[in-house]
């Protein structure tokens, strides 16, 4: 998420046109200094949870295994869970039907998968290690680096981007 507060925006918001002058203007600001700190904060910390709880410890330990071994200068290398992917759940009432844009079907001896405006994903619990095309001649190194390191049964693919 992004918040955003424009503390000069706030100010011209706030203040009647009658008192919008530099010295009132310079006082108001100097009261809201207490909360921009409080929001400096917030941002900070809503940055460092955002990223704790978007990526799992297997997405941020193989993605720094990679890029440490493969691209070190520059880190292009990154992992993402399919289940990232998968939009929120959907509720609805069985009378409205299933919503167009959102389907579930299985197949005979296939993992279910989920549809959401025609796009497909799987939900087998599988990752997607993304490679800097430059990196297109390690691949075999990478296979055997992350079959490694993944876990048991998982599936995953490379992609070069």
């Amino acid at each position: 998420m992004t918040y955003i507060f424009d503390i000069d925006k706030f100010v011209n918001d706030v203040l009647p046109p009658v008192w919008r002058n530099d010295f009132t203007r310079s006082w108001l600001k100097a009261l809201l200094i207490p909360f921009l700190t409080l929001y400096n904060e917030f941002v900070a910390t809503s940055i460092a949870l955002d990223f704790r709880i978007k990526y799992s410890s297997q997405q941020k330990v193989l993605a720094s295994l990679l890029n440490k071994l493969f691209d070190p200068s520059q880190n292009r290398i990154r992992v993402q869970t399919d289940s990232d992917e998968l939009i929120d759940v959907v509720t609805y009432y069985e009378s409205e039907g299933e919503p167009p844009i959102f389907t579930y079907y299985e197949s005979e001896g296939k993992p279910p998968l989920y549809t959401y405006y025609g796009t497909e994903y799987d939900t087998n619990g599988g990752f997607t290690v993304y490679v800097p095309v430059s990196l297109a001649g390690n691949e075999a190194a990478i296979r055997a680096w992350v079959n490694y390191y993944k876990y048991a049964s998982t599936k995953f693919k490379i992609v070069y981007e």
